[in-house]
């Protein structure tokens, strides 16, 4: 697989100037030559083939939209699938950030409640979306996936309420319904967004079960086990996509 490399600028010119960290992993790290091809990748679904041209301490030049070199464009998909999960600690955090963005989820938003132990800094979530990039280099993926500032789940049900075509499910460790049926009788081709809720390991309270009630959340269990809020977070997150790609063929997921 050709080395990739995130550029945030538009791809509309003959040349560009790759900086920073994905400079120093060209430079240092993957020592390039000039004359060598690369991709690079804005995040927003644009991919490019180019050439490296100069090759500076700190920065490089590269070459694009040269004949034969190649590029494409990832469709928007339809729908988003978005996880609302409490955070994990360490380094469980990261990982759930890099998996979610090897599936293909669109948004993840830190969740708030009552018993969350988690409350990440913007210095950390900053940090998080660097792995995002990592990411998406590794796997081939062309849309970074979003971390959103934290919200409470009063916060997320009402954004909720203000679409009608949003789904919302949340990981249960006693669902009644199995996932398969859950996800099939509530998806349907005017689904816009489906948000997918993991609680912290502590669980919601009384009043947090009420308000998901309230807002016509579906319960989903994905294990007879109690899981941990990362596995849970990809269990349901694996399940909506399997399923989402299976009920509507043909829409590609970011």
């Amino acid at each position: 697989m050709t080395d990739r490399y995130f550029y945030a600028g538009e791809f509309d010119c003959a040349e560009v100037e790759l900086t920073g960290s994905q400079a120093h992993h060209l430079i240092r790290v993957k020592r390039a030559r000039l004359g060598e091809i690369v991709e690079l990748f804005d995040g927003r679904g644009n991919a490019v083939r180019a050439e490296v041209t100069k090759l500076e301490k700190q920065a490089a030049l590269l070459r694009i939209n040269q004949p034969g070199l190649g590029s494409h464009t990832e469709k928007v998909p339809a729908f988003e699938v978005i996880v609302a999960s409490a955070v994990p600690k360490g380094d469980r955090f990261r990982w759930l950030i890099e998996k979610l963005t090897e599936m293909g989820i669109t948004r993840f938003i830190p969740l708030m409640s009552e018993h969350a132990v988690v409350s990440p800094r913007d210095t950390k979530l900053d940090k998080h979306r660097q792995y995002v990039i990592e990411a998406c280099k590794q796997s081939g993926r062309n849309h970074l996936m979003e971390i959103s500032a934290p919200q409470t789940l009063q916060e997320l049900c009402g954004k909720m309420r203000s679409h009608e075509k949003n789904r919302l499910f949340v990981g249960q460790p006693h669902g009644e319904i199995a996932p398969i049926s859950q996800f099939g009788n509530h998806l349907t081709g005017e689904t816009v967004s489906v948000v997918l809720v993991v609680g912290p390991e502590g669980g919601f309270t009384r009043d947090e079960c009420e308000l998901l009630e309230e807002n016509s959340a579906v319960s989903v269990c994905c294990s007879p086990h109690v899981l941990r809020i990362e596995t849970a977070a990809l269990a349901l997150a694996s399940l909506a996509v399997s399923l989402l790609h299976e009920k509507f063929a043909g829409v590609e997921f970011p």
